[in-house]
């Protein structure tokens, strides 16, 4: 049967007489701005997370309940009255009371308005949350689909450069270092899971391909909390473009993240750190090397980057790279500080020749400052300087824990670790030299938890057998620190060895200790094995003379452990530290600190 047009048209005219239409209206437009005002002071305030759905589950009731009574009553200048019916003949509604069909589209109305409020509601604070998103970005690993093996470095350096391209336009949030996301290199952890270890929003992921001078780099853009793939291009072009696709993929990324770029930025992003794609190359695969962290590999980066900057004298990238490659070469035993530390400090000094902003050539020379010439002052100074230039540089905020770490204050150190937290929330993970800072600023337990969940998800981290080691050492619980620094052994560690030396002597094996020291001894005779460290050996002896000749022989040669000993190894040389010539050295060291 069809429908009357008249009968609607009679229910609208009563909706507008009963005044339902205005109570609707206004009810609507004062339930939104209580919305949006809650939704205001719900975080300043700190109420609970439950608040806001029960403002939209009352003023859902309250929204039904407002219908039903504009509908029955009316407000008059006498006050509050039942509205009138107005008299219809019985046969329009048939068998049904008149007042039966006004609750009727009273509820009806009332269940459209609620569902389109809240519809609206969420709409709106889903667009509003997704704007505030944190632009915090992981860029996982980039696969090298490369065939020919002379590429087998391309992957790993794209994804370096990469970062630094969206870490330089200091536009995001934040973006983690490599260091972060390296260990996602085969992971089969889903998007979600990774985001959340990481405490991103955002993960970038891709791969490169090389042929000869051809370059195809694809990437994404995914939003990890449901995985949604944002945004996804290929970039196809000759090699001499890297540094224009490198540009277009960070431009890309900040469009697709609701990100505007101002000039600065834009000039930041564009700026090319050199115009030789030959040095270029060579910087790349020094990198790569770099990262490696053996003594094969770092002489071998070495050579690279002193090939990059023969080619380009202007490459100041190239020179902090050569830098903290002698640096490494120290830290390995490789070459001895003196060999090391110079050539690195004339190194950072030149890139800053070339670019007085790089913050990265403060960071180097803090680092010389701090292991060669025992300034702390002057290192702190150059690290601040780093920090104003580059904010949220993670390589900074450890450095600078380091100092403080070894100058003896453990609680600063510990703040600087979790001022690095804040920026990325996997540094416990990364680098579990934190619960050796945290065990001395006396958070056993939680230096202990560190370490161990450290180990339990990379089981080949033999260093952090070495920390777990040094604090059972000085806790006294010399069989427990023994196992650990054994387990440390895989590879050959000048400290793990002394250290696991000083346990056996703790324990009353000296038999053990003498036969590390010969161990030591020997390699010597073709490595450079610091001096302060057999020294300390010889002083658990009872060799004395031996020992403090082999630390003052440490002292001249500016040897890192002697650092080490002023605050935090206080075990080793324990016997001789009320010695005069022991003290006289370390006023030496104190004093140029």
């Amino acid at each position: 049967m069809p429908r009357d047009p008249n009968k609607l048209n009679r229910i609208w005219q009563e909706l507008k007489r009963r005044n339902v239409v205005r109570v609707i209206t206004v009810y609507a437009a004062a339930a939104f701005v209580i919305l949006e005002l809650v939704s205001i002071i719900v975080e300043p305030l700190r109420l609970p997370e439950w608040t806001l759905p029960l403002i939209i589950v009352l003023l859902c009731i309250g929204f039904i309940i407002a219908v039903i009574l504009s509908w029955i009553y009316d407000v008059t200048p006498e006050g509050i009255e039942r509205t009138d019916q107005v008299k219809e003949p019985r046969e329009e509604i048939p068998g049904q009371p008149s007042r039966l069909v006004g609750w009727k589209i009273a509820t009806y109305l009332s269940l459209l308005v609620i569902a389109g409020m809240v519809t609206f509601h969420l709409i709106s604070r889903s667009k509003q949350n997704e704007s505030k998103l944190e632009t915090s970005i992981a860029v996982l690993p980039f696969e090298n689909w490369s065939s020919d093996a002379a590429y087998f470095y391309l992957g790993d350096a794209i994804t370096d450069e990469i970062i630094l391209q969206l870490w330089q336009a200091n536009v995001f949030d934040r973006v983690l270092s490599r260091s972060s996301t390296m260990q996602y290199r085969e992971s089969r952890t889903s998007i979600p899971a990774i985001a959340g270890q990481l405490g991103v929003n955002y993960i970038i992921e891709g791969s490169i391909q090389r042929q000869a001078d051809h370059v195809s780099i694809r990437v994404q853009v995914i939003r990890a909390r449901n995985e949604d793939h944002i945004w996804a291009h290929e970039y196809n072009g000759e090699w001499k473009d890297i540094h224009s696709i490198q540009d277009n993929i960070a431009k890309e990324i900040a469009e697709k993240l609701k990100v505007v770029l101002t000039p600065v930025q834009l000039v930041q992003i564009e700026q090319i750190p050199t115009s030789d794609f030959d040095a270029y190359e060579y910087y790349l695969l020094g990198k790569y090397l770099r990262s490696q962290r053996t003594p094969e590999s770092l002489l071998k980066a070495k050579g690279h980057f002193e090939k990059a900057i023969e080619i380009d004298p202007g490459f100041a990238r190239a020179y902090t790279e050569l830098a903290r490659c002698y640096g490494n070469l120290a830290f390995y035993g490789s070459l001895r500080p003196g060999e090391a530390y110079p050539p690195a400090l004339e190194l950072a000094k030149k890139a800053l020749e070339i670019d007085s902003l790089f913050g990265e050539a403060y960071t180097v020379i803090a680092v010389n400052d701090l292991f060669f010439s025992y300034d702390f002052a002057g290192a702190e100074k150059n690290l601040q300087r780093a920090l104003e230039l580059d904010p949220n540089n993670l390589e900074v905020y450890k450095s600078l824990s380091e100092l403080y770490f070894f100058s003896g204050q453990f609680n600063e150190s510990v703040k600087m670790d979790q001022r690095a937290l804040i920026l990325h929330p996997a540094y416990p993970l990364q680098d579990a030299l934190f619960g050796i800072h945290l065990y001395f600023a006396h958070y056993k337990d939680s230096a202990i938890s560190v370490i161990k969940e450290k180990i339990r998800r990379d089981t080949g981290c033999t260093i952090c057998h070495t920390y777990l080691g040094v604090i059972y050492l000085h806790e006294g619980e010399y069989n427990k620190s023994i196992t650990e620094f054994e387990k440390s052994l895989s590879s050959f560690s000048p400290f793990a060895f002394t250290q696991l030396g000083l346990a056996y002597s703790k324990s009353g094996n000296l038999n053990a200790t003498r036969s590390i020291l010969d161990t030591l001894e020997s390699r010597a005779k073709d490595e450079y094995i610091p001096y302060s460290m057999r020294g300390a050996l010889l002083a658990e002896l009872g060799r004395d003379q031996e020992a403090l000749d082999y630390l003052r022989r440490g002292y001249e040669e500016r040897e890192e452990y002697l650092l080490l000993m002023l605050h935090i190894d206080t075990i080793s040389y324990g016997d001789l530290r009320a010695d005069p010539r022991f003290i006289e050295i370390y006023k030496k060291v104190w004093s140029e600190g």
